[in-house]
């Protein structure tokens, strides 16, 4: 998988953790444990990350808790939400493009601003609703994130221009994550 080729190091698997987990804080146990690391690899990272300014901590009581310095790099922050994203979702466009004809992320995870509380959007153009929609919700079900797909044929969507032009400018803002390229063969 494309994630753990780019996604190695303590550090980078650390800051993944809190970029999918915005506004929450992690203790060192706890990071360790999510993500299979051991104490001293993990305190390693973090107080790597944390001189680097990129988290922070605070005590309660005899708990450290960590958290992303969202002032020192928002930019970067955002970027690393985004890549994270997409990369949770690949497998997804792989399962996804023998019913679709065109796959994009759009709204608060396509622009690394999303809550907890986010729903992550994801418009399908395809004639296979069904199909789709069964794919996409187990694999929501999976990844146990909340994906809200909307879904069209391809008529729909070459007259959502026309019908809902703020839905469809928010949509094409979005980010492509496939589409089919046309047969150029004429058959």
């Amino acid at each position: 998988m494309f994630a753990e080729l780019l996604i190695k190091s303590s550090e980078q698997r650390i800051l993944s953790l809190f970029a999918m987990n915005p506004g929450r804080p992690f203790y060192l146990r706890e990071i360790s444990r999510k993500l299979s690391l051991s104490l001293g690899a993990t305190h390693v990272a973090l107080s790597a990350l944390e001189k680097a300014k990129i988290l922070k901590s605070r005590s309660i009581g005899k708990t450290k808790l960590f958290e992303p310095e969202e002032e020192s790099y928002p930019a970067a922050l955002h970027a690393v939400r985004i890549l994270n994203t997409v990369l949770i979702l690949e497998p997804l466009v792989e399962l996804l493009k023998s019913n679709s004809q065109r796959i994009i992320l759009y709204g608060s995870y396509a622009r690394g601003t999303f809550t907890l509380e986010s729903d992550l959007d994801v418009f399908i153009v395809s004639d296979r609703r069904e199909a789709v929609l069964d794919q996409v919700t187990a694999f929501s079900r999976k990844i146990e994130v909340d994906i809200r797909p909307v879904i069209m044929g391809l008529v729909e969507w070459m007259e959502l221009e026309k019908t809902d032009p703020e839905f469809f400018r928010g949509v094409t803002g979005g980010l492509s994550l496939w589409e089919e390229q046309p047969d150029e063969s004429g058959f």
